[in-house]
């Protein structure tokens, strides 16, 4: 998983990397976990559905105040 620094101190986060798919990590306001899914809930009123689970994200999302 891979970060990108943005300018404005926003972050940008690869949710897949196959087909590179990055969401900005400011514009998530909730995660929701089903087995090995993770939806992202972005404050656009859009969801973004990974085939991750929480588990692989919780370390760099709390490390950015998540």
């Amino acid at each position: 998983m891979k970060i990108y620094p943005q300018k404005d101190d926003n972050k940008l986060l690869t949710i897949n990397q196959k087909t590179s798919k990055k969401i900005l990590i400011n514009n998530v306001i909730l995660l929701k976990s089903d087995t090995n899914y993770t939806t992202f809930y972005l404050s656009q009123g859009k969801a973004k559905v990974v085939a991750h689970t929480m588990k692989y994200f919780e370390e760099i999302l709390q490390s950015n105040g998540f």
